[in-house]
Parts: structure tokens; C-alpha cells; sequence
């Protein structure tokens, strides 16, 4: 799911002064209060934030899953241990 549109207008609503506190806020936009602080503090989303530590890249993947996707309506479904080395070719 997808929060950053909600957080975003989140932003916008506290720094508008629309709310009187950054907990009033989060919960006018059923967002955690640590949530909205983080970003309000120029943090980033978990996902951005560990993007360094995926094998492939979100480039990679796409080709990864498309591949997938045509093996599979093909009549072909792969294993695990085939993805793996997939995206092991496809990393090199």
C-alpha cells in the first residue's frame, strides 16, 4: 500500500497550520504520529531507505517479473530455485 500521497498532504495540512499538533495531524490522516514526524523531519520510507540492500534493482525486477509473467502464461511455471537463478543472470 502506498502512503505517500497521504502523507504528503499530511505535510501540507501541518505546515498550513490546518492542525495544531503533528499528532492531531497524523490522526486526522490515520497516519502514526511517528510516521509524519519522521518525514516531517526529512526522513524517507523504509523501502527507499533499504533499496541498497536488494540484489536486483527496481529496473531489474521489472524485467525479472515480466520474464516470469510470459513463462507463466506460457504454461510454464518456474520454481524457486529457478528465480533465484534468474536473477542471478540477470544481476550479472
Amino acid at each position: 500500500m502506498d502512503f505517500a500521497p497521504k502523507i504528503l498532504e499530511a505535510i501540507v495540512a501541518y505546515r498550513n497550520r490546518e492542525y495544531p499538533s503533528i499528532r492531531a495531524t497524523a490522526r486526522a490522516f490515520s497516519l502514526s504520529d511517528r510516521t509524519l514526524r519522521r518525514y516531517l523531519n526529512g526522513g524517507v520510507s523504509r523501502a527507499t531507505s533499504h533499496e541498497f540492500e536488494q540484489y536486483l534493482s527496481p529496473a531489474e525486477e521489472k524485467i525479472l517479473i515480466k520474464y516470469i509473467l510470459r513463462l507463466n502464461s506460457l504454461g510454464n511455471p518456474i520454481s524457486p530455485a529457478f528465480t533465484r537463478k534468474l536473477a542471478y543472470e540477470i544481476r550479472l
